[in-house]
């Protein structure tokens, strides 16, 4: 963080991708990769790092939240939003993935879709 807040950001780059070999568990590390990516406009990159910081904490928006940015700057939005869906779908105890399912859904124009997974998630009698 020292490097990218020195505006160096190819030493900051260099210095998360050494964190996150060393201590792959280091989410911090993953999530600005995912931003230095972003920056370069290396959506690729980015969505892998972004993904990575996910998969450690399922329960953080802000992976999602970045995932949404890439993935539409990439124009992927569609291939998330299934994805998401059918994670969803599969676990609708999972209230973060549900709303960032939803969002992704809505931001594909799939208002149908959207909705139906709002009352999944929500659940019987909601």
């Amino acid at each position: 963080r020292h490097y990218d807040a020195a505006g160096q950001p190819a030493r900051a780059k260099a210095a998360a991708q050494a964190a996150a070999e060393y201590a792959p568990t280091f989410r911090d590390a993953h999530l600005l990769l995912g931003r230095l990516s972003e920056a370069e406009a290396d959506w690729k990159r980015a969505a892998l790092a972004y993904e990575r910081a996910r998969a450690l904490d399922p329960d953080a928006g802000d992976a999602y939240r970045a995932l949404l940015r890439v993935h539409t700057a990439a124009t992927s939005l569609d291939v998330v939003a299934d994805r998401w869906a059918g994670q969803a779908r599969a676990r609708p105890d999972a209230t973060v993935l549900c709303e960032h399912a939803i969002e992704a859904l809505h931001k594909t124009e799939r208002y149908a879709e959207a909705r139906a997974l709002a009352e999944h998630c929500a659940g019987p009698g909601s």
